[in-house]
């Protein structure tokens, strides 16, 4: 089972620099030889091992958010409300967080605050519900500073497998099945749920290139790339 919960500190807020991130696509269709490969070479994670992961992104009327990302921008912020659960659906999530993430040039920040609503109602809410327009209230009111009105676009849903690269303890995530089973109807007019036929990994530690242990990856296909579920997700929406 995991857990999610923080303790009370890091409930209130928590702040931590992130080390070098690489990412990697591959068809959803060749995914599942990547995590056989994973299963067998690396360590999972011993905390969170494998789970369920919702995120509901908030933007702007005119999507600066992800405007920032498209165009590569040097500074760059995402703000989403998130929460976890288990894989099989035995457990209810309870639970949720909402965090902004910062991006400027190569560095890294993000910064997540608990908020009121469990992951259960969350899961069944409509995003053009009111209620969700308070997550930038609370961000706000731990003295995180947001420049932009902001409400809830779509809902990203995927699998998330984590494990621990053998050689160094860098931190590995695979996400598979990710999906958009919700949206705001005003913010896009595609309502029925749709799927992104990609799946991605993620490296995170203190290399700046791949580590040599995963080099065998590379030949079960997977591709660099700068990879946004974001904008990958809007671009299956809108077909831009």
């Amino acid at each position: 089972m995991m857990n999610h919960r923080l303790n009370h500190t890091d409930e209130i807020m928590f702040n931590r620099q992130l080390g070098n991130e690489l990412k990697y696509v591959i068809g959803s269709r060749r995914s599942g030889s990547v995590l056989q490969w994973l299963k067998c070479n690396c360590r999972p994670d011993p905390q969170f091992p494998v789970g369920v992961v919702n995120s509901i992104y908030f933007d702007t009327r005119d999507w600066q958010s992800l405007g920032e990302k498209m165009n590569s921008d040097y500074i760059k912020t995402k703000i989403r409300l998130r929460w976890y659960a288990e894989i099989d659906g035995s457990h209810a999530p309870n639970q949720s967080y909402a965090e902004v993430k910062y991006k400027i040039g190569y560095k890294r920040q993000k910064k997540r605050v608990a908020t009121p609503f469990s992951g259960g109602d969350l899961a069944g809410m409509d995003l053009h519900n009111p209620v969700l327009l308070r997550i930038p209230q609370i961000l706000k009111s731990h003295g995180i500073r947001l420049d932009r009105a902001l409400f809830p676009v779509y809902r990203i849903e995927y699998k998330r497998y984590r494990f621990l690269e053998p050689l160094h303890g860098s931190r590995i995530c695979f996400d598979k099945d990710i999906c958009i089973p919700r949206v705001n109807p005003m913010a896009v007019a595609r309502q029925y749920p749709l799927a992104l036929q990609t799946a991605v990994f993620e490296y995170k530690g203190a290399f700046a290139e791949l580590p040599y242990s995963l080099f065998p990856l590379m030949k079960l296909g997977l591709r660099k790339a700068s990879f946004s579920k974001y904008g990958a997700c809007f671009q299956k929406l809108t077909g831009r």
